[in-house]
């Protein structure tokens, strides 16, 4: 029963959905067709108004005229627009379009004049006040006029419309880009942070250490944050702070031997939001390479600042005397740290990593 509810329940709401979209459908038909009818309204009232100046004839009259004239411009118009909107192999083809579009004009305008001479000046007008001769070249050179004023406007509303379009689809395509390396980034991102994580309860484990009770604890806490916040481009600084801590507690209980680790925060946090696990990779960063201290005493100083309109992240950690800087920017979770900080923050940020002394030191500084 529960089946059959949930299976009705789902088969309304497709049905909803189909008819909204043919409602937005049918109304943006409705939309294109009350405007082109609108253009070709006022163009004809445009040139009845241009031909009465001449005072031969009234208005009305000439409205009668355009308005016969009228499939003539619809033919041409949306024909050669239909043309143009083909695509085209090379120039050659671009070529032949223009041509046979200039001819269809041609062809077009002598079909006014037969229009004039055969339904104007026979139906409506008396045939004697037809000027004569009735075919001359200077009335075909004018209707070309007023049938490539429609179809030149159609063209370059066509084409800035399209190019509008393009600009927005490159726009999208660009920040779906920017979303799906983002998304890559973090799978490799948190997989890493996973490994590193059950190689520490590894190690508890062999032990056979009491802290691998706590340690599944914290990592959980660590987890319910990648989970639940991670697929956010950013959040609050503060949960990445408790990231931090939640992981900096967890490294408390993998190591038996003293390490010393400080982290402290000044400023207003409040206010603040980070691309996830941004900062946390850093910090795991120091405690990966700090642990090669030759000296077995690991130290680690994290300071989060934020002052005005900039954050300020300096982390450094103990290295092992023959410290290279080949090393420098080794290992997956800092070359995804540099692109996401490329990405998300391009030209706000700077980013600095050096040996200095017996410790190596990060500074990133991220302004709003």
């Amino acid at each position: 029963m529960n089946f059959n509810r949930e299976s009705r329940q789902n088969h309304r709401k497709r049905t909803f959905v189909f008819l909204l979209q043919l409602f937005n459908n049918q109304n943006s038909r409705l939309k294109g067709i009350a405007i082109h009818f609108s253009f070709w309204f006022f163009y004809l009232l445009f040139i009845s108004f241009l031909f009465s100046l001449t005072g031969r004839f009234v208005f009305t009259a000439y409205l009668i005229n355009s308005m016969l004239h009228l499939p003539v411009y619809l033919l041409f118009t949306y024909a050669s627009l239909y043309l143009i909107k083909t695509k085209t192999e090379k120039r050659t083809g671009l070529f032949s379009k223009v041509v046979a579009t200039f001819l269809f004009s041609f062809l077009c305008s002598f079909l006014i004049i037969l229009v004039n001479h055969f339904l104007f000046y026979n139906f409506y007008l008396p045939r004697a006040i037809e000027p004569t001769p009735w075919f001359v070249w200077e009335r075909l050179f004018q209707n070309l006029i007023f049938l490539w004023i429609p179809f030149m406007l159609f063209a370059v509303f066509y084409y800035f419309n399209n190019w509008q379009q393009e600009v927005i689809d490159k726009k999208e395509l660009e920040k779906k880009q920017l979303e799906t390396e983002l998304q890559l980034l973090k799978t490799q991102l948190n997989p890493h942070f996973l490994l590193n994580t059950l190689n520490n309860l590894y190690a508890l484990a062999i032990l056979k250490s009491d802290k691998i009770a706590d340690s599944i604890l914290h990592l959980a806490d660590l987890f319910r944050i990648v989970l639940y916040e991670c697929r956010k481009e950013k959040y609050e600084l503060t949960k990445e702070i408790g990231l931090i801590k939640s992981y900096i507690e967890l490294m408390q209980l993998r190591y038996n031997r003293d390490f010393q680790c400080s982290f402290n925060t000044t400023g207003c946090i409040d206010g603040w939001e980070i691309s996830p696990m941004l900062l946390f990779n850093f910090v795991e960063n120091c405690f990966k390479h700090g642990d090669r201290a030759e000296s077995g005493n690991m130290v680690i100083d994290i300071h989060i600042a934020c002052i005005k309109d900039e954050l300020s992240f300096i982390a450094r950690n103990t290295i092992p005397p023959e410290y290279s800087k080949k090393e420098k920017g080794k290992g997956i979770g800092i070359e995804n740290n540099l692109k996401r900080l490329e990405i998300l923050y391009k030209g706000k940020y700077t980013l600095e990593g050096n040996p200095v002394g017996d410790f190596y030191v990060v500074d990133l500084k991220i302004r709003r």
